[in-house]
């Protein structure tokens, strides 16, 4: 019973959810944008996206004032001489760090060069877009308590898991963005605007921090800025094997949680995220725990479910279960399809033309092995992070 109460309260929020979504989407924002832009670039090894990175700014904003500052950590592939090169056909500035830094700190380093009000940081693998960046700068220009504003990231690379991720930031936007009428939990480092006043009161980006930008929302409303996230997706390159997307997984989780344990006080004003989150997790292990049972037991009765099954409709086939099963099966089946259709509104912001429909199958796999399968290694996450977490605070995390 508690879990079709979890099922009911998660529908319900992710229905508030996406109505705050959807109003915040059309909210007019009529304030014009009159501050200077310092857009700062941290490279390390990534020669081959660079160019793609610096042309995306320059495509993506015309006004009078800004910059593009490109931070080069010591970079051990191609990356110096790719700049060397774009700085022939871009007016950029690069700046060399002798020795690899890490993130966060050549971050903090290359904002105090910035010569604007506001702060974009973009990372290296990213390429923005004319509607995300106008989109956050009417955000800042609308509301001057408005301390940051970050992207969303909508898949730049292509397969399999890339599409699934696209599900898996889909429901991190959804969730994230209905915060807009709040303050965010939450930044996504790789399309972060930020007013420099509002960045280095909250201490900058912290250098111990697992997850640098998760971290940069909270000290942010710690300091008394309000935090926004932009509904318009900026593309990134994500994970593309199973490896590295548990490697991220476990980076993120963990420094996620390390974030609730450094700043209580921010998530407790507002736990309702980390109430859906919760919820949600629970019904996606239940599901999966499910989706092993029945298909046990199911492989029991599969000569006789076959024939039947182009025979009657799927409620018959389910009342047939039930008397052979028992009612518990019968009601965890039913739980199992209403739990996989409930992530149908992950999936439909992601249509705009009639070929990405092809999404929404899948939601199967993504209901019932990648987000069951995620949860699990967030389990992972916290205990690195508890079994690390003396280290982590003392060490300067690299990238």
């Amino acid at each position: 019973m508690y879990i079709w109460i979890s099922f009911f309260i998660v529908s319900l929020m992710l229905l508030g959810a996406s109505l705050a979504c959807f109003f915040d989407n059309r909210r007019r924002r009529q304030a014009p944008f009159t501050e200077g832009l310092s857009f700062i670039i941290p490279c390390y090894n990534d020669g081959d996206t660079i160019e793609q990175t610096i042309r995306s700014i320059f495509d993506s904003w015309h006004g009078d004032r800004f910059e593009v500052i490109v931070a080069n950590d010591a970079s051990t592939d191609d990356s110096a001489a790719t700049l060397e090169q774009l700085m022939t056909r871009f007016p950029i500035r690069v700046e060399h760090n002798p020795v690899n830094l890490g993130k966060a700190e050549t971050l903090n380093r290359a904002s105090v060069l910035a010569a604007h009000e506001v702060i974009v940081f973009v990372d290296a693998d990213t390429s923005l877009n004319i509607r995300a960046i106008n989109d956050m700068t009417a955000r800042l220009a609308h509301d001057p308590s408005l301390g940051a504003v970050s992207c969303p990231y909508r898949p730049a690379n292509r397969g399999w898991l890339p599409r699934l991720q696209s599900i898996d930031y889909s429901m991190i936007s959804l969730i994230q963005g209905a915060y807009n009428i709040f303050s965010g939990l939450a930044l996504w480092g790789g399309c972060i605007a930020v007013r420099k006043v509002a960045f280095n009161q909250a201490g900058c980006f912290s250098l111990s921090a697992i997850t640098e930008d998760v971290n940069l929302a909270y000290t942010l409303n710690r300091a008394g800025w309000r935090v926004e996230q932009s509904l318009t997706p900026v593309a990134s390159h994500v994970p593309d094997t199973i490896r590295t997307w548990i490697r991220q997984k476990i980076r993120w989780t963990a420094g996620g949680f390390q974030c609730q344990f450094r700043h209580p006080s921010v998530w407790m004003r507002n736990p309702l995220q980390v109430v859906l989150i919760a919820l949600y997790s629970i019904l996606a292990l239940n599901a999966f725990g499910t989706m092993i049972q029945q298909t046990v037991q199911l492989d029991r009765l599969y000569d006789n479910i076959v024939p039947l099954a182009s025979l009657i409709p799927v409620s018959q086939l389910i009342d047939i279960l039930e008397a052979q099963l028992g009612t518990s099966f019968a009601g965890s089946l039913r739980l199992t399809i209403c739990f996989t259709l409930l992530s149908t509104v992950y999936v439909v912001p992601l249509i705009s033309r009639w070929r990405d429909s092809a999404l929404l199958l899948l939601i199967v796999p993504f209901s019932l092995i990648y987000f069951p399968l995620y949860t699990m290694i967030s389990i992972a996450g916290l205990a690195y992070l508890l079994t690390n977490a003396r280290r982590i605070e003392r060490t300067l995390r690299a990238w």
